[in-house]
């Protein structure tokens, strides 16, 4: 190879290395200044934890800051049943000042999940703010610590023809019983889990192709790049003396 030809393709890897760099350092602090500011969200549903005894673990669905108005609400909420068992759920209060919505509540403890739906009227009033929406009593069969996970979380409004409100951030919950108290996990927005996507089929979305290409170009310019610097390194004419 010329030495034109390696200084050109030495130069065009070079560019793709920092480009890749500069890419992937953009995305990152993109992403960490939308998941630390709440003003890119138009609300967000939380879980809390409470134990009325020993033996009861309450777990509270709550809306907070919605700034449009909610028709309707609907999540799985994943659990696991060897540890707690669902007893039953209790209504809430924040789609209850719009009117008498409808509830769907289906247990699938071999699933490990509880399918939830409440929805309003058309001919109601749709709340904003914060509120309760659920909650969810389990007995405890075994161990400590407990995860919640939220999956397939949607809430409706009238705003647009699908009706699904973008922009929700969704968050998890892992409670430790030795401390009685809960931790907020992971994050759903527009649907997805910060982990990995909503509907479950997959834990790819927090690192997504997006960024997956830059460093795949990355590691393969570089690896281009040391193997032309041994072979020009290799071709360099001996002197003799």
């Amino acid at each position: 190879m010329s030495t034109r030809k390696f200084t050109f393709t030495v130069s065009v890897l070079l560019v793709i290395i920092f480009s890749s760099v500069i890419y992937l350092r953009t995305s990152l602090a993109n992403d960490f200044s939308d998941n630390g500011d709440f003003d890119n969200y138009v609300g967000r549903v939380f879980m809390s934890a409470e134990f009325p005894d020993e033996e009861l673990l309450r777990i509270a669905v709550k809306a907070d800051e919605m700034a449009v108005p909610v028709l309707g609400i609907a999540f799985h909420l994943e659990y696991d049943s060897e540890d707690i068992a669902f007893l039953r759920y209790l209504p809430g209060d924040f789609l209850e000042r719009g009117g008498s919505p409808f509830y769907i509540v289906r247990p699938l403890p071999e699933e490990n999940k509880i399918i939830f739906g409440e929805t309003l009227r058309h001919d109601d009033s749709f709340p904003v703010g914060s509120g309760d929406i659920a909650y969810f009593d389990f007995q405890i069969l075994s161990g400590d610590e407990w995860d919640f996970r939220f999956d397939r979380g949607v809430l409706s409004g009238t705003d647009t023809p699908r009706q699904d409100i973008d922009k929700v951030l969704w968050e998890d919950l892992w409670v430790d019983n030795s401390s009685q108290d809960g931790y907020a996990i992971n994050g759903i927005v527009g649907g997805l889990l910060s982990g990995g996507e909503a509907s479950g089929e997959g834990t790819f979305s927090s690192f997504s192709i997006g960024r997956v290409v830059p460093v795949l170009l990355f590691f393969s310019a570089f690896l281009v790049a040391v193997r032309l610097f041994r072979h020009k390194k290799s071709t360099r004419p001996v002197l003799t003396q």
